[in-house]
């Protein structure tokens, strides 16, 4: 055929249509639910830094992995199909429903995973959630000092987003909780403050200043209170910070990523608003979502779980409204997993249990 395979993809899994198979996959449970859960035809995805393909149709099955682009990965597929006399498959209708299709037990769902770090993994499969990674990796990333302002309801991801921006700048991220600073304690955090400044007080350089070239995260910025919205104006807009008790500013470096749910941006001065959001992201609730419900229940339940759920605990998902959004619906999955027997497969008969009626409650569901 003239392709080479394994110097085309770090990993591949084929299955031949005579039955045969290609593999330099060590576990292949690993790539068996890209592929069952992949619609008939050609999914690309994105794996952390790797661009993904799975090829789906009967008596053939591809999992390809590289650091080749998307675009090179289906030339490749295309040249392998042609090598081996296969046809690939007409594209399915135009109006048919990709996102979210459960048929049976058949959940024909693609999405992407980006690992992010030990406690966080974003799952993307929402058209909207994925164009803002894509934004993200363009744009956010490829100008490294403009602040950027991420708004959603708690727990929708703001901060896996501002994660991402970091661990794609490889700099650090310094998580500020605005909300959790008593208000005389912000001006010494954030700004600093020299010894003997008030009683008591040490030098302090402030988060600010100590973070170097670092990115500050302000989370719950619209909790900042109204005397310290102008120090922190000109700290993003002129990169200057004055510490309590000096006379001249001191010069910071850091990029400023700052996060709020839409209902507080009313209590940001309006310049201090305009100057955050140079590049501006919004998180929609899970509940508008409905593709990033299944995919995240998928990945945690399969591939942080070890656990399977058929298409009636998806269908009822579906029509939870999630209050708590994703951070609610992964505790709640754990909390599953955890009362129903380990050999059992998640039903909606699961969620009779007694002592998972509070936590079906808190769901919003119909």
């Amino acid at each position: 055929m003239g392709l080479d395979l394994t110097s085309f993809a770090r990993r591949y899994w084929i299955r031949l249509p005579d039955g045969a198979c290609l593999s330099n996959v060590a576990d292949e449970r690993e790539v068996h639910p890209y592929i069952q859960n992949a619609r008939r035809g050609v999914t690309t995805f994105q794996k952390g830094g790797l661009h993904g393909l799975v090829y789906k149709d009967e008596g053939f099955w591809a999992y390809l992995e590289s650091d080749r682009s998307a675009a090179e990965l289906e030339s490749f597929l295309n040249g392998f199909l042609a090598g081996l006399a296969v046809r690939r498959p007409e594209p399915p209708p135009a109006d048919e429903d990709e996102a979210v299709a459960l048929v049976g037990d058949d959940l024909r769902q693609a999405y992407a995973v980006v690992p992010i770090d030990a406690q966080d993994t974003l799952v993307v499969a929402d058209d909207g959630m994925r164009q803002a990674v894509r934004y993200i990796e363009r744009s956010v990333v490829a100008n490294p000092t403009a602040p950027v302002l991420i708004v959603g309801e708690t727990g929708t991801g703001k901060e896996v987003l501002a994660k991402l921006i970091a661990r794609r700048a490889g700099r650090r991220l310094i998580p500020v909780l605005i909300s959790g600073l008593p208000p005389e304690v912000v001006p010494v955090h954030l700004f600093g403050a020299r010894a003997g400044s008030f009683t008591g007080a040490v030098d302090r350089p402030g988060v600010m200043a100590a973070a170097g070239d670092g990115i500050v995260f302000l989370d719950e910025i619209g909790d900042l209170p109204a005397e310290y919205q102008s120090v922190l104006l000109r700290a993003v807009d002129r990169g200057e910070v004055q510490r309590l008790g000096e006379d001249e500013p001191v010069r910071v470096r850091c990029r400023f990523i700052a996060a709020t749910s839409a209902e507080r941006l009313s209590r940001l001065r309006p310049d201090l608003l305009y100057r955050l959001m140079h590049f501006y992201i919004e998180c929609p609730p899970l509940r508008e979502r409905p593709a990033d419900v299944v995919a995240i229940t998928h990945y945690v339940l399969t591939h942080r779980l070890g656990r399977t759920a058929d298409a009636g605990f998806y269908e009822f998902l579906l029509g939870c409204r999630f209050p708590g959004n994703v951070r609610q619906l992964i505790h709640f999955l754990r909390a599953v997993a955890e009362t129903v027997p380990a050999e059992a497969t998640v039903t909606v008969s699961s969620l009779r249990h007694p002592f998972l009626r509070k936590q079906v409650e808190s769901l919003g569901c119909d």
